[in-house]
């Protein structure tokens, strides 16, 4: 008997910790990777979907019911049977199965479904344990097996004369700290009410909506096009700039009753501007799509007819002309409609809004003209607005226009990096609790959690985050939830739940596309990178990647350019590309002369040019300009203001720096520049870098310092396990073994490297640091067998770096 899974996380990390891969036709389906390809070919697959396919793939050996595939689906019971069916006949299609053929899924009349196709299971490579399952409510992120989005650039071993080499443990380690610098902030232990899944039904949204009704469909006839034909014109709304209810919560508050014909007595309920409530029957051996409009400004009655019945549909659909100007003047829906557009980059659709409001020059006109402003990267022309609104408005008379203000102001001041921005926070929280609506609420505490996230406050961040998803919910608003979650996830990861917030951030990225957000979907990819590169995972950053590429090709923001560049120029370092990084580099260097960059742009510009110089084998350039650029990064004065993600960036820095005499002292000890000063921070360090700069200069000055040298490299490694940054435990590792077999401890050694690998065997089959330290602690063991297949390994990943000669040579035996 089946019995509802209420706590789904346990659950889920039972069947996902058994690390399998399923194949079937030409399809091959890995549960934990959540990845499903056709012929070697990732398919996206729609996260319900892919849960629906999972479980009745595992649950092959019998017939699913409807109740139990919902209850896990959706971790819900009130979804109707027609969600259900939307979902399979999804997945169906993506198999290239149909309801007639039912080759692999089969209808059980009356009951559920059944997975009928021969599946063959095989073992997958990654781990449940590099995932981190067993905490999480969901399965672990997609990872893709090293052979699949990237080919393998094999270098067979080499002498060392024949290239520079860079050493292991650092382009992995510098990764996440430089692209999470720019990602906005993030997540809690704590999880807010799911978005899909809300623990009470979801409030009504506030007036000027305009909510797409189930279609009304004849029985027997596509039953599916109930909610898909309602899915469908929802979304062609709302890339049009039509402010429209999510589906989700259409159904939460209908409770799967069907509308009535008295629309005017179910606008009043559900307090909308507008109801679209479309009707599907065959007419011929076509298809008639006719929609009812109740509400004033469009069509109240429109009917097409078609051979292809989502064609009808889109044509229906076309002719509901958006609102006149005088009705889009009289109420918020214009301007949250010319926010749409905004978001979304319709900036030439923008402007025509905006030029068709009754009141062209008002403060919410205007507000949003500050808006188009910074999203086409007219920062100055922002700021001029901004100083021309500030003096026409008086707080106490325009309040919620005052905070609005507050907020645009805050961003801007930050990005040049101008003080005074943090009263303006308080400010807004202050006068949007008493008179804003809850989306502005909603983003003014988003500010100030994000100020506490900086500060290192992490649970009055993830508080004012979680409140604040909770005003977009109240508000029905599903992208400003989106953003509050995004946000959460970076508390996630700070607190050392990477898999966690990758899952979160993921959702989120799927609720901006939907909505067409650009440059927040941008930033959510960034967000997404910054993880994938902490996790090692190269192959997954390579498929954010494209999709970054295609957003920054719509923007006019240059530290948008900028950061697309380097983040490839980092994905090329821990691949082995240099040539191509070094190129990549070169031309993040030229963009910002090409519009005003951000503070944050031109402050960490220092980190990436030191990282690629270190792995041209540049060390002596490093060594000599790594204390100016360490105090561009980090001033010690004032050392109390400065933000976590700042000290982390700072503390960079200083690795490198220190990393590169490190390097000198190995290979041309008399051109190891002088040190003028120590750097106040070698006393106390805070991240994993410090302590590792702190080991790196325990070691130069000798004089028996190796146990303080092991001590700064074991608290490096502490915190680095704190972070659950695999990146980061690498580099820390690295350093900590390096030390310990230059002592002799060879078996010491190995007990790291084994302490390292247990969490995530396949760690050096997918990266090349990893797989050099394994050759180096094997040789020193004597283990020719496992020093061949490191070495196989660290070949097979190498792209243009070289093992270290030293290496080279097999141990005997």
């Amino acid at each position: 008997m089946f019995t509802p899974r209420r706590n789904r996380g346990s659950a889920v990390a039972e069947h996902y910790a058994s690390s399998v891969n399923y194949r079937f036709a030409n399809f091959r389906l890995d549960p934990i990777a959540r990845r499903l390809t056709r012929d070697e070919l990732a398919l996206e697959v729609p996260r319900r979907v892919f849960d629906c396919l999972v479980y009745l793939i595992e649950q092959r050996a019998r017939a699913v019911g409807r109740d139990e595939l919902i209850e896990y689906v959706w971790r819900r019971s009130n979804v109707s049977d027609n969600q259900l069916a939307q979902t399979v006949l999804a997945a169906r299609r993506l198999l290239d199965d149909d309801g007639a053929q039912q080759r692999l899924i089969r209808t059980v009349s009356g009951f559920g479904y059944h997975f009928v196709g021969e599946v063959q299971v095989e073992a997958a490579q990654t781990s449940a344990a590099e995932t981190g399952t067993a905490p999480l409510a969901t399965p672990a992120p997609e990872t893709m097996p090293a052979s699949e989005a990237m080919p393998a650039r094999a270098t067979p071993p080499a002498p060392a004369a024949a290239a520079p080499r860079i050493r292991p443990g650092l382009a992995a380690a510098l990764s996440l700290a430089l692209l999470a610098s720019g990602w906005a902030l993030w997540r809690t232990r704590e999880w807010p009410a799911s978005l899909e899944s809300p623990v009470q039904p979801a409030p009504a949204p506030a007036p000027g909506w305009v909510w797409v009704l189930p279609a009304r469909v004849a029985p027997g006839e596509e039953e599916w096009a109930r909610i898909g034909i309602a899915t469908l014109i929802a979304e062609r709304l709302r890339h049009r700039g039509t402010v429209v209810v999510p589906m989700e919560n259409v159904l939460s508050r209908l409770h799967d009753r069907t509308p009535g014909n008295d629309l005017g007595a179910l606008q009043r309920e559900l307090g909308a501007s507008r109801l679209v409530l479309p009707t599907v029957h065959r007419e011929g051996e076509g298809w008639r799509v006719e929609l009812r409009v109740q509400g004033a400004g469009w069509p109240l009655h429109v009917a097409v007819n078609d051979a292809d019945l989502l064609l009808a549909a889109r044509k229906a659909t076309d002719q509901l002309d958006t609102p006149s100007p005088d009705a889009i003047a009289a109420s918020d829906e214009g301007f949250d409609m010319i926010e749409q557009l905004i978001r979304s980059r319709d900036f030439e659709a923008a402007l025509g809004q905006l030029a068709q409001l009754r009141e062209p020059q008002s403060p919410e006109a205007e507000l949003l003209r500050i808006r188009l402003d910074m999203e086409q990267g007219r920062h100055a022309q922002a700021e001029e607005r901004a100083a021309g609104l500030r003096a026409r408005l008086d707080p106490q008379l325009e309040p919620v226009q005052t905070g609005r203000l507050d907020m645009l102001e805050v961003s801007l001041l930050r990005r040049r990096g101008a003080p005074g921005w943090e009263a303006l926070i308080d400010q807004a929280v202050v006068l949007l609790q008493a008179h804003g609506r809850p989306r502005d609420l909603g983003r003014a505490l988003i500010l100030r959690g994000s100020r506490a996230a900086a500060a290192g406050e992490y649970a009055a961040a993830s508080m004012d985050f979680t409140q604040a998803q909770r005003h977009f919910l109240a508000d029905a608003d599903e992208l400003g939830a989106a953003s509050a979650g995004e946000l959460l996830a970076m508390i996630a990861s700070l607190q050392g739940r990477p898999a966690e917030a990758l899952r979160q951030v993921q959702d989120s990225v799927e609720t901006f596309a939907r909505y067409g957000a650009v440059g927040q979907q941008f930033l959510g990819l960034r967000g997404m990178l910054s993880l994938q590169f902490g996790m090692l995972r190269w192959d997954d950053a390579q498929v954010t990647l494209e999709r970054m590429r295609a957003l920054q090709a719509q923007s006019a923001d240059s530290d948008e350019r900028t950061d697309y560049l380097r983040a490839r120029m980092l994905l090329l370092l821990g691949t082995g590309q240099l040539r191509e990084a070094h190129a990549l580099l070169e031309e993040s260097e030229r963009e910002p002369s090409r519009a005003r960059a951000s503070a944050d742009v031109l402050r960490t510009a220092d980190l990436y040019r030191m990282q690629l110089d270190l792995a041209r084998g540049r060390h002596a350039q490093v060594a000599v300009d790594g204390a100016a650029a360490y105090a561009r990064v980090y001033s010690e004065d004032g050392k109390e203001s400065v933000s976590t993600s700042h000290r982390d960036q700072g503390e960079l820095a200083l690795y490198l720096w220190f990393e590169a005499r490190r390097r000198l002292r190995a290979e041309a000890p008399l051109a190891l520049p002088p040190l003028a000063a120590l750097p106040k921070t070698l006393q106390a360090p805070a991240t994993t870098f410090g302590w590792l700069a702190r080991g790196h200069h325990l070691r130069e000055g000798g004089n028996g310092r190796g146990i303080e040298a092991e001590d700064a490299y074991r608290e490096a490694l502490r915190l680095a396990h704190a972070l659950n940054r695999q990146s980061r435990i690498v580099a820390a590792n690295e350093a900590l073994i390096r030390l310990l077999l230059e002592q002799g401890r060879t078996a010491v050694a190995a007990q790291e490297l084994t302490d390292l690998l247990a969490s995530d065997p396949g760690l050096p089959a997918r990266d090349f640091d990893s797989a050099v330290l394994l050759m180096r602690v094997r040789r020193a063991e004597g283990d020719l067998p496992g020093w061949r297949r490191a070495a196989a390994d660290a070949a097979r990943l190498a792209g243009e770096r070289q093992i270290p000669p030293e290496l080279l040579e097999p141990p005997p035996g």
